[in-house]
């Protein structure tokens, strides 16, 4: 049986409602609680700590909740577009910027890579393919309405999401990445080789 088939749901769960308003009026120990009224005592213990909201589905800590994951999506074709692809671990890191200042399933270094297949398999307009250099590109796409787009659109892009300063990049392209083994970046499914700001040769 598959692991989520496993889990009891506790959505709209009179008996964990009971055992949850009983907690906040008894000094009974949660571990007997959850016995009377047939509730999971972790699920129990996790709702009356407030790490999980009362009418979650389960006890467990969840990772991404569906409207960041779908955020997390956007962002990730948006930067790609702008030949900012995220590598693992930037993506990583974004994540831990959506789930910062609540409880989650992630560690402290952010989701694992079995996450991030996972992730991507949920998501199949994304993949993940090495780059092309932008400056081979730069000739055809160097225009000035083209540059001056991207500014406008990395302006409204930084504020809607409040980037970190860690995906901030100097415009001097001290940031850039220069000639050398390409990680993998995500983008759109279907480009063979995106675009990747980064430096002709190395400084």
């Amino acid at each position: 049986m598959a692991e989520n088939q496993c889990r009891t749901s506790y959505r709209d769960s009179q008996s964990m409602l009971d055992a949850i308003k009983e907690s906040q009026t008894t000094q009974k120990s949660l571990s007997s609680l959850a016995r009377k009224h047939g509730v999971g005592y972790d699920a129990l213990r996790r709702r009356v700590n407030g790490e999980v909201q009362p009418n979650a589905i389960t006890g467990r800590v969840q990772g991404l909740q569906p409207g960041e994951e779908d955020a997390l999506v956007l962002f990730a074709l948006q930067m790609a577009g702008q030949g900012l692809g995220l590598t693992r671990a930037m993506l990583k890191a974004r994540v831990m910027t959506l789930v910062a200042g609540r409880p989650h399933a992630f560690q402290e270094h952010g989701p694992s890579d079995k996450w991030i297949g996972q992730f991507l398999s949920r998501h199949l307009e994304l993949a993940e393919r090495l780059p092309e250099k932008l400056s081979t590109l730069r000739v055809k796409g160097s225009t000035v309405e083209i540059i001056s787009r991207h500014f406008v659109q990395l302006g409204e892009l930084i504020e809607e999401y409040q980037y970190p300063p860690s995906l901030i990049w100097n415009a001097d392209e001290t940031s850039g990445r220069i000639n050398g083994k390409e990680d993998k970046i995500i983008a759109a499914r279907g480009l063979l080789f995106p675009p990747l700001f980064g430096s002709a040769t190395p400084k």
